[in-house]
């Protein structure tokens, strides 16, 4: 009965962003690593904004990535790419219709998210 909300949950975020799919874990940290393992980054340069929280560059590494880092002279606010993949860190935003085609898109869900149509 349990995996039935998480399902509906699952089905109804899938709905909101406009994805095929959408599949819940406990973490936006371990939602980076599983997708990175997914796509097979072994050995592969992953680069992401040097503004980002420090679990992003260690869930590459621990995926078996190779981490860079660009220069972002601003706080983040919104998705960012993983550079080359199709991997995006959205922690910080969650809107309708928001995803993006061929990509795999991680996002957190805490109490204070804000929910924009």
């Amino acid at each position: 009965m349990i995996y039935r909300v998480t399902e509906t949950f699952e089905t109804e975020i899938a709905k909101f962003t406009r994805s095929p799919f959408a599949i819940a874990v406990d973490s936006c940290t371990n939602a980076i690593f599983l997708s990175l393992i997914y796509i097979g980054i072994k050995g592969l340069r992953i680069t992401i904004p040097n503004h980002t929280y420090v679990s992003v560059p260690c869930s590459i590494i621990h995926a078996g990535g190779k981490v860079g880092f660009e220069p972002s002279s601003k706080i983040l606010k919104g998705a960012y790419q993983l550079k080359p993949t199709p991997v995006w860190d959205s922690a910080l935003r969650l809107t309708s219709n928001m995803y993006i085609p061929e990509t795999l898109c991680v996002f957190h869900f805490p109490v204070q998210k804000n929910l924009l149509n």
